[in-house]
């Protein structure tokens, strides 16, 4: 349920140590397609540099099902490696490690710089396999415990393409950085299948589910991570979709683009919440964007459709479940978002004391029926809100601002439903198409 009203309450300081640098990547014109929610992004080419792994020439290993020892490790066809993390291990930082084709029943840790390319849809059936072990915050203080992911980042300027990633008890690909070394960055992940992962809930084995459900693993999770890209998969069947969040530093300056997100039934699409106290300082009114907060992020030309459907989950959505915690200043822009448990793109500052939840932009997307499961949180006096919703935006105390622009709303009884202290930037630009009521607004409770 990503609905996310309370988790982590006692969570400890993350310590992030990445500066907050400039924007890294610069949108170039949006072509929008209503129908199919399309996009054209351009990014600039420092951009691209600065999150792409270093070109210089580097060995090639390769793996294989079929590899012994004795081959020459040229090619699929004689590959040295049987194992991913075997061929991991073997490979230089900055190099390069060719997964050919086959069913690979492990998981793999990737704890250097390199590209981990799949050659003809490999397979991971993800068994637990690695005896490494991961940093969890959870509940309290940080825990260590095995990494159930079936792909776990560690380490800057790591690629991760071409692969079908099913069946973990944690999350099918997880970026993490460190409370030790803060955020890591440079991380791409595109063009794989990431489907059937972290389906276990509040009994699963994965240390972040356990007594609880809000946000506990997803199909994709950048945790700690800036400057980096997941574009090009489709992320089906999964507890949830893609999951970014800082309880190991900032995650910030990311870019989320052209994805299929769909039917992750128990949690949200894709989901952007503050998990770390030590964000925001609401006694000074401090932004701490060195430490921790999630900030500055772009959702651009997803196709976000039918999740949450049994679990409470958004299309997209934004959260700041405890004091101190921040989600501000990112962009969702030109995507197509229907069918989905909660409104198509939902807003969460439910707890009074003192979260930051100010700047978000909802621009250019086509948002059909959603709160297809209704909304049992945001209304006022308490009640489930049973009525199709296209955008929710709650507040328990905080003032929030947001610009919620130039969107197409169809198909809703409620277009955009506010509590008060919401004031929306943009309004009059919204377009509505057989909605009852174009702009619903309600005090909070």
């Amino acid at each position: 349920m990503c609905f996310d009203v309370g988790a982590d309450a006692n969570a400890t300081n993350a310590g992030g140590r990445n500066m907050r640098g400039t924007r890294v990547f610069r949108v170039g014109a949006l072509a929008f397609s209503a129908a199919l929610g399309a996009a054209t992004v351009v990014m600039s080419v420092g951009a691209a540099q600065a999150a792409t792994p270093s070109s210089t020439a580097h060995s090639t290993v390769y793996v294989s099902p079929h590899a012994a020892k004795t081959h020459s490790g040229t090619s699929c066809a004689t590959a040295k490696y049987a194992t991913i993390q075997g061929g991991v291990n073997a490979a230089s930082a900055g190099g390069t490690v060719v997964v050919c084709s086959g069913i690979y029943h492990q998981d793999v840790v990737v704890a250097k710089s390199l590209t981990l390319r799949g050659q003809s849809s490999p397979l991971i059936m993800a068994t637990r396999t690695t005896s490494h072990m991961c940093q969890f915050i959870v509940m309290g203080p940080p825990v260590t415990a095995p990494c159930l992911a079936g792909i776990t980042i560690t380490a800057s300027h790591v690629r991760v393409s071409g692969f079908t990633i099913r069946d973990s008890q944690g999350e099918g690909i997880l970026a993490t950085g460190s409370l030790a070394h803060g955020s890591i960055s440079g991380i791409w992940i595109t063009d794989n299948v990431v489907t059937d992962n972290d389906e276990g809930g509040p009994t699963s084995a994965y240390p972040q589910c356990q007594g609880q459900e809000p946000d506990c693993g997803e199909g994709i999770h950048l945790m700690g991570v800036t400057h980096s890209v997941v574009s090009g998969n489709k992320v089906t069947a999964n507890s949830g979709g893609v999951l970014v969040t800082d309880e190991m530093g900032p995650t910030h300056d990311n870019l989320i683009m052209n994805n299929l997100v769909a039917n992750n039934t128990r949690d949200c699409g894709i989901t952007l919440p503050g998990h770390n106290p030590f964000a925001y300082d609401p006694k000074t009114k401090t932004l701490k964007p060195d430490v921790a907060g999630v900030f500055d992020n772009t959702i651009k030309g997803n196709i976000v459709t039918g999740n949450g459907t049994k679990g409470f989950g958004a299309g997209v959505l934004f959260a700041v479940p405890i004091p101190g915690s921040a989600s501000y200043g990112n962009l969702v822009e030109g995507n197509y978002i229907a069918g989905n448990g909660l409104a198509g793109v939902t807003l969460h500052d439910h707890l009074p004391g003192g979260a930051y939840m100010k700047g978000n932009v909802i621009t250019g997307n086509a948002i059909g029926r959603n709160n297809v499961l209704g909304d049992q949180f945001d209304t006022n006096p308490p009640a489930p809100l049973t009525v199709t919703t296209g955008i929710t935006v709650y507040s328990g105390a905080d003032p929030v601002t947001i610009t919620i622009s130039r969107n197409l709303i169809s198909n809703d009884k409620d277009g955009i439903w506010r509590t008060t202290n919401v004031h929306i930037t943009g309004l009059n630009t919204n377009a509505f198409v057989h909605v009852t009521h174009p702009l619903v607004s309600v005090p909070p409770m």
